[in-house]
């Protein structure tokens, strides 16, 4: 089980009466509906002694009215009190509105109801209930004039969505807290200031502020206080937890977003539990089918949180509930921090897993008894036999050069020409691609059997060419020696990347040109850019962005089963993907297309530490990055192409292995 869903789960038994049932069993006496009673009873008696408040300064305030006026500075007087009288009177007038009982909700058939089935606690329970109800009667019948202002006992029936204890009722959220409260407090205050960001989600209870004067912060944005609950209003927010007790305010007062709910519990109910109701999956869940707004700016209801109907437990009980639940959420938390401790250090030991065994595949020793079953490979016999091929394949294309050079000479009509010319070019260019591969030797074997066998076979193959084709001797190739990272088998050879690999890099979209041509499009090639890879080699292609057809020519196509790798800024030489599909790519990103390597050997070479450890050494400038053509210089221990296969899918099974075991 997940974590989240752990905490989930136990808030779900916590709100049905289920993690406290040992604890009514004790404590038997405990009863939301007494509780409750005895706070609408205190209410009433502050309601009627604001009545009488007011009802006194109005008396004085018409006594004041009726008096005559006689001079100019009496009337200023009386003006003046006037003023004041009409300000205490409204005062008071707020103070009463704001003293609200609670509703108590009723399920259907009350009576019959599972958890009054004893008859003795029903009729006690009754009793309560109508005593409740008398007190509000009588506090609605205080003055005709403040009826409008009285709350009446909610007799409408609601479905509860479970059972509760007999000892608990429903009520609603916004009989028991305030919502929003609006601050009243001096300008030059410092106060706790706290944006989206610095509030934790998955409901951790923890935020973090900045500190504001509160004439900075009083006007658009929500006031805060302490002792209150807050939590988000817009999605994703609102789904992910952001919620947090707001305790140890800077002078006990704040300001934030405006995306944040406030809500202050009454005396009847402790802060803990109202954070553990707003974060149970009931009230999430509800909420988010109360969302108004366009797309990714919804935000709950304010009506759906005033109305929502929680179940109340009688205040011991709640803090026995508070209590219970932080052990077992920090034990859950705890526990979800061990495992994804756990998986880091898994993480780090299968990287270490990966870089040994990308090591071992590229220095031959994967690969050792495949050698020993398969010694007739050899790279360099593949090498020239591939050479071989490459002169023949230019021999014949330098002929049609040729042919089509003498044809456009000839030609007279213009566009005929214009087509004859574009045809030129596009054999060129297929000329000037297909290059000889020509190996790399360690300084050690300068004279070996091994370079001369080479050399000899080269210099056969280039006899093939025409003289007239720039074609050059072996003594006219530069063979560099170098002193090589590591040793290779005796079947294996060093070659440049860029003698095996088309390297290329791709094309910028301009901002405004992506929003207006390549978004919302059906058909085209995805574009990936460098955000578009992840630190895994995982290749996110669904972005938004697609190039239609009409438009990839302005465009570089990587083709199917060729990488990607990232050759400028901080993701340099630690992005790579394997593509699954053809795509258009940003100019951050290089692709290597191979023409003599197994495509993925090549994916693999690019991840492993002789690469990487060469790749950072090359990084320059103040974005920090390697061309493209130093990338091309870049050697490489290239086994026979079997051998390259044989490994790929040996890293392929190893990795899948390592990757099925990690912690869940």
């Amino acid at each position: 089980m997940k974590t989240s869903t752990l905490k989930k789960s136990l808030l779900d038994y916590a709100i049905k009466g289920s993690l406290s049932s040992r604890f009514r069993r004790e404590n038997p006496n405990l009863n939301a509906l007494s509780e409750i009673q005895a706070y609408n009873e205190n209410i009433a008696k502050q309601r009627k002694t604001l009545q009488k408040g007011i009802q006194k300064l109005e008396k004085e305030l018409d006594s004041i009215k009726q008096q005559k006026q006689e001079s100019k500075e009496q009337k200023e007087q009386k003006k003046e009190v006037k003023e004041n009288l009409k300000k205490q009177i409204k005062e008071l007038e707020k103070q009463r509105q704001n003293l609200k009982t609670i509703q108590i909700l009723e399920p259907p058939h009350y009576e019959s109801s599972s958890r009054h089935s004893e008859g003795a606690q029903r009729t006690t329970e009754e009793s309560k209930i109508q005593e409740s109800k008398e007190i509000l009667k009588d506090i609605s019948g205080l003055s005709p004039q403040y009826d409008a202002l009285s709350p009446h006992y909610d007799n409408s029936t609601f479905t509860p969505p479970f059972s509760i204890p007999p000892t608990w009722v429903w009520v609603r959220l916004g009989d028991i807290c305030e919502i929003n409260p609006r601050n009243n407090i001096d300008d030059a205050l410092e106060i706790s200031f706290i944006p989206m960001a610095l509030i934790a989600d998955n409901f951790q209870n923890k935020f973090d502020y900045e500190i504001k004067k509160w004439k900075e912060v009083k006007q658009g944005f929500t006031h805060l206080q302490n002792n209150s609950v807050i939590f988000a209003k817009i999605t994703p927010c609102f789904q992910n937890g952001k919620s947090a007790i707001l305790r140890n305010l800077k002078n006990g007062y704040g300001a934030g977003t405006t995306e944040l709910i406030v809500l202050l519990p009454k005396e009847s109910l402790m802060v803990e539990y109202v954070f553990y109701i707003i974060n149970t999956a009931l009230f999430v869940k509800s909420g988010a089918k109360t969302f108004k707004g366009t797309a990714g700016q919804q935000r709950i209801d304010i009506d759906f949180v005033k109305n929502f109907p929680i179940p109340l437990p009688p205040l011991k009980e709640q803090e026995f509930l508070a209590k219970k639940l932080d052990e077992l959420v920090s034990l859950a938390t705890d526990f979800d921090n061990t495992k994804e401790e756990l998986k880091r250090i898994e993480k780090r030991i299968e990287k270490r897993i990966e870089k040994s065994l990308l090591k071992l595949a590229i220095e031959g020793g994967l690969s050792t008894a495949f050698r020993q079953t398969h010694s007739h490979l050899n790279t360099l016999d593949e090498i020239q036999a591939y050479n071989e091929n490459i002169a023949k394949q230019r021999k014949t294309l330098q002929k049609e050069l040729k042919s089509l050079e003498s044809t456009f000479k000839q030609e007279k009509d213009k566009e005929a020409k214009k087509q004859i010319n574009q045809e030129l070019k596009e054999l060129k260019t297929k000329i000037a691609k297909l290059q000889s591969i020509t190996p790399l030797f360690p300084n050690d074997t300068n004279s070996s059997p091994l370079k001369q066998n080479f050399t000899q076979g080269l210099n056969n193959i280039l006899t093939l060419d025409d003289k007239n084709t720039n074609s050059k001797k072996v003594e006219n190739y530069n063979f560099q020696t170098f002193s090589p990272p590591f040793s290779i088998p005796p079947t294996w050879v060093w070659v440049r990347l860029g003698d095996i690999c088309e390297i290329f890099t791709g094309d910028s979209i301009n901002a405004q040109r992506k929003e207006k041509e390549f978004t919302n499009i059906k058909n085209g090639l995805n574009y990936i850019g460098t955000k578009d890879i992840n630190s895994d080699t995982n290749i996110h292609y669904e972005n938004g962005i697609k190039i239609p057809p009409q438009m990839q020519v302005e465009f570089k196509i990587a083709r199917k089963n060729s990488s990607l790798l990232c050759l400028e800024g901080g993701s340099a030489g630690k992005k790579i993907g394997f593509l699954e599909q053809d795509v258009c790519f940003g100019n951050k990103l290089c692709c290597f297309d191979t023409f003599f390597a197994n495509k993925k050997f090549i994916f693999y070479f690019l991840q492993n530490p002789h690469f990487i450890k060469k790749f950072n050494e090359n990084i320059i400038g103040i974005i920090g990055g390697v061309s493209k053509e130093n990338v091309k210089n870049f050697y490489i221990a290239l086994p026979p192409l079997e051998e390259q296969a044989h490994i790929v899918a040996l890293l392929d099974k190893l990795f899948m292995l390592s990757k099925g075991l990690r912690v869940s």
